[in-house]
């Protein structure tokens, strides 16, 4: 199961029992059971927002002033969980399936690569600029490391995706058959292989 179908299952297994629920517009009436399955829900929807978009977005902070809002009511704090910060996780959970859904989790996956990438490639920098007997070898290490890294990730966003740990040659020509590395990006690609092999 990709990372894509293992978020749209959570967020339908949220959305799906939550909804099921017989809900009480009454504050006085007893529904334990209904505000512990919003917290869930809320929680759910929270993590998820976070992973997905990082703690500052909209969709987590949306989540937090919803929890804000519900504290200065004077309903019961089960009332309040159904009616302030249940419709907005509802709401959230939904945005984030159809974002998941139409590809843009794809682009967050990018970001997180462009995130590691940079990180190996700053590592590789501090290492050169130690200037010691074995500091080049580790920055040749890094930056190679680095490259496969980066072109195995972009190998399992083709259709069908490279998933398999083949040769890195073969991964270059799914790509360029995929239509990813093209031109200069294609040349660099097959440049970088003897250097990523003798590192």
């Amino acid at each position: 199961m990709s990372t894509s179908d293992q978020i749209i299952s959570r967020i339908d297994e949220l959305l799906t029992e939550r909804d099921q629920e017989e809900w009480s517009d009454d504050p006085g009436e007893n529904v334990m059971l209904e505000y512990s399955d919003a917290v869930a829900a809320y929680h759910g929807a929270l993590h998820l927002a976070t992973m997905l978009y990082g703690s500052d977005s909209h969709h987590a902070r949306s989540l937090l002033q919803a929890v804000e809002k519900a504290k200065l009511s004077s309903d019961s704090r089960s009332y309040n969980f159904r009616m302030e910060i249940w419709p907005i996780a509802r709401g959230c959970l939904q945005a984030m399936r159809g974002d998941v859904k139409f590809g843009l989790l794809d682009r967050i996956e990018r970001r997180a690569l462009g995130e590691v990438l940079g990180d190996l490639l700053n590592l590789a920098k501090q290492a050169i600029n130690e200037r010691t007997s074995g500091s080049q070898n580790v920055a040749a290490v890094l930056t190679a490391a680095a490259y496969e890294d980066t072109l195995r990730r972009l190998a399992t966003s083709l259709t069908p995706p490279v998933t398999e740990r083949i040769d890195l040659s073969q991964i270059i020509s799914a790509l360029k058959t995929g239509g990813v590395l093209t031109g200069a990006s294609l040349s660099t690609g097959q440049g970088f292989l003897k250097f990523r092999n003798d590192a």
